[in-house]
């Protein structure tokens, strides 16, 4: 019996080894080798398979020689992506039974979260804020957020991305980001930035633009006259203090915020950007009806930390005040007719340049006595009071009945301003003449007696003279 020819063949072999991009040896990948070209390799089609150890190798023996042999990767390592396409042909052959396919690289699997910061009222990018991915299930709340606890953790740069990236075992099923640190002098975000499940399959996520505002402050108080109560209608603004140069600058227009006062008198400027840099002033730009404009700043200054600045009750005075009087002769009786004038003290420094045409108002006394000037300005200027017309039949003061400024609104009484007749003598109410003609009346009696004296000493010396001759 005769059973043919019996061929044995020398067996070679092909090999190499798996490998992630940093270079470290892959486990786990698993690969084809084939008799032909393949456009969608499966294992059941292959002529071998093998799968890489934990040093990376992979290996297929007893190949024939001088056969074609096609290598494909049917499945990647963990957290790689598989390499799709042909990965090497060849034959083995009597000169080289083994070949060496060197190291087959792939590339991580890697998962990408980021989005952008950017400041709220300008859409700057923000650098400076620390963001911390965490694992859902272990991480409940803002308060439970930290670096120590955080999978990742990552700090914007000028540009405002942060950026989340690793392969999928390096994150959790569910996630969610919290800001750990806003950027310097804006405020911390306490809610989620994001929440998600990451599935299987590697991918990347934008979650967008998360915004900070500034941190902020807020300066309140109230308006209120001269008796505490509260004031409707003033109108509050909030500057930049290097705004405004002069009282000039002091419009709605140029100011940060501006605040109309209510019934309860109160005003707040709120969110105002906290810069240590920047220092504000709150000016009265209209004062409620009636009273008094405050010219000069009411509050300046800075804040050092969020906070709320109480500047507390803020006094408008009225706008005039109200100068009253009585006029009465010596015996404190009533007198009617006087005529008075009140004066820019600055234009009018004597009773001679007093007139009721130069007169910033002017009063009469009425048959009470009672004489009053009303609305006169309040302020720094100095008034003066003149008397322009006496009661018929007294003597007219030329003195200075009243002199002085206001500040306050108050209403100034003069009380009693008394007029004397020619014949009477101050404080004594009998007769004789008023108190300028009766010192009148007393120098030229005096000049008179001397006089006498100097005539009689003369005549008695001229006797002698006589006498002697």
């Amino acid at each position: 019996i005769y059973v043919g020819t019996i061929t044995n063949y020398r067996l070679g072999t092909i090999y190499g080894t798996k490998v992630s991009t940093d270079g470290t040896t892959l486990e786990g990948a698993k690969f084809g080798l084939y008799t032909s070209a393949q456009t969608n390799p499966t294992e059941a089609g292959a002529a071998l398979t093998a799968v890489s150890g934990e040093d990376g190798i992979f290996s297929f023996s007893d190949l024939q020689f001088d056969t074609t042999y096609y290598l494909y990767e049917l499945e990647a390592p963990a957290n790689h992506q598989k390499i799709d396409g042909l990965i090497w042909s060849g034959q083995v052959t009597e000169d080289i039974p083994a070949i060496n396919v060197g190291q087959v690289e792939n590339t991580p699997s890697v998962t990408t979260i980021t989005g952008t910061k950017l400041d709220g009222n300008t859409n700057n990018p923000l650098a400076g804020a620390t963001i911390g991915l965490y694992d859902a299930a272990k991480v409940t709340s803002w308060q439970q957020a930290n670096r120590d606890n955080a999978l990742m953790v990552v700090t914007t740069l000028e540009d405002g991305v942060f950026t989340f990236s690793g392969t999928m075992d390096k994150f959790a099923e569910s996630m969610v980001i919290y800001e750990i640190e806003a950027p310097e002098n804006y405020q911390v975000i306490t809610d989620p930035l994001w929440t998600g499940n990451l599935g299987d399959t590697p991918q990347t996520i934008y979650v967008g633009n998360i915004y900070n505002y500034p941190e902020t402050f807020s300066i309140d108080g109230v308006k209120v006259d001269e008796s505490s109560a509260p004031l409707a209608g003033a109108v509050f603004g909030l500057f930049n203090a290097a705004d405004v140069s002069s009282r000039e600058d002091v419009t709605e227009d140029n100011a940060l915020q501006t605040y109309t006062t209510g019934d309860d008198g109160s005003f707040v400027f709120a969110d105002i950007t906290y810069n240590a840099d920047i220092t504000y002033a709150v000016y009265e730009i209209k004062a409620p009806e009636g009273k008094r404009l405050i010219e000069n700043a009411v509050w300046t200054g800075t804040a050092e930390e969020a906070q709320t600045i109480h500047i507390g009750n803020i006094v408008n005075y009225p706008d005039t005040f109200d100068l009253t009087g009585t006029k009465v002769n010596g015996d404190g009786e009533n007198l009617s007719g006087a005529v008075f004038g009140i004066y820019d003290a600055s234009q009018v420094t004597r009773w001679d340049q007093a007139s009721e045409e130069n007169a910033i108002a002017t009063a009469k006394s009425n048959d009470s006595g009672a004489f009053a000037f009303t609305g006169i300005p309040c302020g720094s200027t100095t008034y003066v009071v003149y008397e322009l017309q006496a009661p018929e039949g007294y003597d007219l003061r030329k003195d200075v009945i009243w002199t002085g400024t206001n500040t306050d609104g108050s209403t100034i009484n003069l009380g009693d301003v008394v007029n004397y007749t020619h014949q009477e003598l101050p404080g004594t109410g009998g007769s004789g003449q008023n108190p300028i003609q009766f010192a009148l009346a007393v120098g030229l009696l005096g000049c008179a007696v001397i006089g006498f004296g100097y005539a009689l000493t003369r005549a008695k010396k001229h006797r002698k003279e006589g006498d002697a001759k």
